[in-house]
């Protein structure tokens, strides 16, 4: 049982640690493109 969560729990944190970097990438390409304009 123990070998089946500890993969998953790692998956999620991966996962959600992704998901926060491509925000962050979607956020600079917004204020670059925002500079772009201006």
């Amino acid at each position: 049982m123990l070998l089946d969560d500890a993969p998953t729990s790692i998956n999620i944190n991966e996962l959600s640690k992704l998901s926060d970097i491509s925000e962050l990438i979607r956020e600079e390409k917004l204020n670059q493109n925002l500079i772009m304009i201006k």
